[in-house]
Order: C-alpha cells, then sequence, then structure tokens
C-alpha cells in the first residue's frame, strides 16, 4: 500500500484544540485535538486518480488502551461516534461544505483506533468527523492521527497487534520509528496499517473470557471489531508462564485462538513468549524453546506443526535471553517488559525484521 495522505493540506471543523496539521504529520506523537461536533479534512487530490480508489483508511488514539472498557480504564478523548466522508469536489481550495458523502458510520466506540477498507471512487478529499467521545472531565474532546494508504494492488497489508502490556507498550505509534515506518523505510513501497492490540495483564484465557456486554469470546469481539485486519498477531504467555500456568492449558489455549482466527478469514502471526533475566521471573528464564516440557516448546513444536497456516513470529525468547538488560528489572516499566526506551525499540525492530523475511519478501 502507499501512503496518500502524509502532509496533505489538512483544514479542521469545529473547536479546534491542537493543530490540525498534527493529524497527518510524521511524527505518530502529535495529534490533532478538537472539541466535538469537529472534524479533520484531508485534500488528497495531489495523488492520482488511480491511487484514490480503494483505500485503507486507519485513525489512531495511543493515548488509550486499546479496548479501554474490557480493560477496566478510563477513557480519554477518545472518538466515540463518527463517520468517515468524502467529497469529489475539486481540491486545491478550502473543503467542501456540501456533496459530503458517508463511507462509513460508527457508534458506540471503545477502541482506541480504527482501521477500513473504502471505496473513495477517486474523490479529492476524506474526512473524519466526530460527534460524540469518551473521555474523563477535562479530557472529552477528540483527539487522533490518520492515515490514508492506496490499496488498489490489493488491502491484505492490515495488522491487529493482538496481545499483553508487553505488546502494548513495544508496539504502540509514537516512537520515532513505529512498526510501519520501520517496514516502509526497509520496503518503500509498503506502507501497512497497524493497530496495538495489546491488552495489559491479560492472559490467554482472558482473550476467550466472554464479554458480558457482546455474550462473545473477546477474541471475537475483536476480530470482528477489526474486519479489515489479515494478520493477526498473537503475542501471548507471558502472564501465563510467568504465574505457573502449565504449557499443556497455554498450549490449549493458543490452540483455540489460532483456531479462531483462521475460522475468521485472517492469518494468524505466533512468536515465542520473551524470556526475562531469572532474578526476576526464573519461569520466563526457563521456558527455552529447546526444552521439552515448556510452553515454548509446546509453540514451536506442536502448534507451528498443528496449523501449517500460522506464521512464525519472532523469537523473543532467544533475542532477549541473549540480551538480558533489554529488559526491566527495577522502576517502570518493570520486569517483564522490556525497558523503555530501548528495550521497547529492539522489540519493533525485531518484529520488523522477521516480517521482513517472513511476509514481504
Amino acid at each position: 500500500m502507499t501512503l496518500i495522505s502524509r502532509s496533505v493540506p489538512a483544514r479542521g471543523e469545529g473547536t479546534v484544540l491542537y493543530p490540525v496539521t498534527n493529524v497527518n504529520d510524521p511524527d505518530y506523537d502529535t495529534q490533532y485535538r478538537c472539541t466535538p461536533t469537529c472534524a479533520a479534512d484531508l485534500d488528497i487530490s495531489r495523488a492520482p486518480s488511480n491511487q484514490r480508489q480503494t483505500v485503507v483508511f486507519s485513525w489512531y488514539n495511543d493515548a488509550n488502551t486499546f479496548q479501554d472498557v474490557a480493560e477496566r480504564v478510563g477513557a480519554y478523548n477518545e472518538p466515540r461516534d463518527f463517520t468517515i466522508d468524502v467529497n469529489g469536489a475539486p481540491g486545491g481550495g478550502v473543503p467542501p461544505t456540501t456533496g459530503w458523502r458517508t463511507l462509513r458510520a460508527v457508534t458506540g466506540n471503545v477502541y482506541d483506533a480504527g482501521q477500513y477498507v473504502l471505496t473513495l471512487g477517486g474523490a479529492s478529499w476524506i474526512r473524519m468527523r466526530v460527534t460524540a467521545a469518551n473521555g474523563s472531565p477535562g479530557n472529552r474532546d477528540a483527539s487522533w492521527q490518520m492515515d490514508v494508504a492506496s490499496a488498489n494492488s490489493g488491502v491484505n497489508d492490515t495488522w491487529l497487534f493482538l496481545g499483553d502490556s508487553i505488546t502494548n507498550n513495544s508496539m504502540t505509534h509514537r516512537e520515532p520509528t513505529n512498526w510501519m515506518q520501520a517496514i516502509s523505510a526497509a520496503k518503500p513501497s509498503y506502507w501497512p496499517s497497524e493497530v496495538n492490540g495489546g491488552m495489559s495483564s491479560w492472559l490467554t484465557s482472558t482473550f476467550l473470557d466472554t464479554d458480558p456486554k457482546t455474550g462473545q469470546p473477546y477474541i471475537t469481539d475483536f476480530l470482528n471489531a477489526f474486519p479489515d485486519a489479515h494478520y493477526v498477531t498473537i503475542n501471548l504467555g507471558s502472564n501465563d508462564v510467568g504465574g505457573g500456568v502449565s504449557a499443556s492449558v497455554v498450549l490449549a489455549h493458543m490452540e483455540t485462538l489460532v483456531h479462531d482466527v483462521i475460522k475468521a478469514g485472517r492469518i494468524p502471526i505466533v512468536p515465542t513468549i520473551p524470556s526475562a533475566p531469572a532474578s526476576c521471573r526464573p519461569s520466563l528464564a526457563n521456558d527455552n524453546p529447546a526444552t521439552p516440557g515448556t510452553a515454548n516448546y509446546a509453540i514451536v513444536h506442536t502448534l507451528y506443526s498443528a496449523f501449517p497456516k500460522v506464521v512464525h513470529g519472532p523469537d523473543l525468547w532467544t533475542y532477549f535471553h541473549e540480551h538480558p538488560s533489554l529488559i526491566s528489572t527495577s522502576g517502570a516499566p518493570g520486569c517483564p517488559h522490556p525497558t523503555s526506551p530501548r528495550g521497547e525499540n529492539e522489540y519493533r525492530a525485531l518484529w520488523a525484521r522477521t516480517m521482513l523475511s517472513e511476509v514481504y519478501r
């Protein structure tokens, strides 16, 4: 996919609090913020017409957790009710005031990101218009960054990184070089859409628990919320192994999660469970993929064989076993998380290198 929205002319609608140019600049640590009802309009007319047909539209708000209700945390300027609209009026001037056509309408959103395959039909303008937000007093505005990537050659470069707090900390978009930028730097013709689905403190079993609001397992909720995500990672196991869950139980849960991802028509990606120094997590330090009876051995020698569709993720155990200084052993973020920012940067870089080898060949 080719990014066609970077730093194109942007205009804000409504009460603008942070510059609208933040909405599509290269720095994902800066976001547009406005008071609903409000919008950010992008003039994408500079892109060739053939790049304005099928696109992947993505928005991100990394100030929030992936799904704040399930994680039982408060929201922060999170778009709740919004539309994605397009307009065929000529670009190069002020945004049109009439003629907008809604391609996607969302109400009651509880996620910190969105990812949609849209048919623009050559439209020159695209906007995200927010009418309500989730938040607390003082933080009920709407804040986001957004990308528009041409997908005429295919819409499969869409990713949902499900995982625990290690994923949540390490796969954000706000670093100087995030995962999307790392892939594009190595393969300039690619610009993936990446949703960070890390859920702090969650185990493999938590993803299989029933969401009381929907009556479905959380894994089903997440897959349904992001139907256009082609690749789905399952970055789990640290909280299981660290908490004494047996390898056989971890394997059974992982097999169910992989089955659910495949049943939904997606491609699952499973890494090994990261190592940690024995001084803080001896069970993770001993979870060697080469040692029979460990959870990582079950992933490498049973899960991979049983599900040939699984893309092998990075060998996180071996990498962090060989680089123990990259795991935080005191202070924030704490064991078994990678240190911030160096360990998190290396975690993200390892994911990029592995996917460049396994997917972007």
